[in-house]
């Protein structure tokens, strides 16, 4: 009985002190403002035109040249690899 007492506070504790943590979604926009790859002004353009056109944001930041098509693809890839970020 000792035992399972001392698990639960032990348990409790182990609550208490671990930090909350909430995950949130990067999404690609952000991700390339983040980058310095664009500014904001080119992400709420390229969005606007995307809304518009429904082509993805990618393709809108290229035909609009705030990045050239390689260099979408190229860092679409490293936005993929991403690790989960912890907020």
């Amino acid at each position: 009985m000792e035992c399972s007492i001392r698990g639960q506070m032990i348990m409790q504790m182990h609550k208490q002190v671990r930090p909350q943590v909430r995950l949130e979604r990067v999404r690609f926009g952000d991700f390339l403002v983040e980058k310095k790859a664009i500014s904001e002004q080119q992400l709420l353009d390229a969005l606007a035109d995307h809304w518009m056109s429904g082509v993805r944001i990618g393709e809108s930041l290229s035909r609009k040249g705030y990045l050239q098509s390689a260099d979408v693809e190229r860092l679409a890839r490293e936005f993929e690899t991403l690790s989960t970020v912890y907020v």
